[in-house]
């Protein structure tokens, strides 16, 4: 999938093509298959072995704001696009179990395509 535009606005082009284009399970694994292609395994080894200690809190990321969420206005996109797939692949791929939580006043009750 190929976006016209550049940067982070390509990004969102491409996240709502997406979105259109596959299920929530599909859309999973383009954003995982994704991932692994622009961080080479090599990379990903250094980082297998590592241990959170501590309290859990320290496996959770607290998103005050969503710059995703916020841009595509769709909390669908942002839960299989984003959050998903990238706790899959921390987990997999990093070995460290990971909650991302993005903040729901941000987009409380909007729905994708309004």
């Amino acid at each position: 999938m190929r976006s016209g535009k550049e940067g982070y606005e390509g990004l969102v082009e491409a996240a709502t093509m997406a979105s259109r284009r596959f299920n929530p399970i599909q859309q999973k694994g383009v954003v995982i298959d994704t991932l692994k292609a622009a961080l080479p395994a090599p990379l990903l080894l250094l980082v297998k072995e590592s241990e959170v200690e501590g309290r859990k809190e320290k496996n959770v990321v607290y998103v005050p704001k969503c710059r995703f969420l916020e841009e595509t206005n769709c909390v669908g996109m942002c839960t299989n696009l984003c959050k998903m797939p990238s706790q899959s692949f921390i987990k997999d791929s990093l070995g460290m179990p990971i909650t991302m939580v993005p903040s729901k006043a941000i987009k409380r009750n909007h729905n994708c395509g309004s």
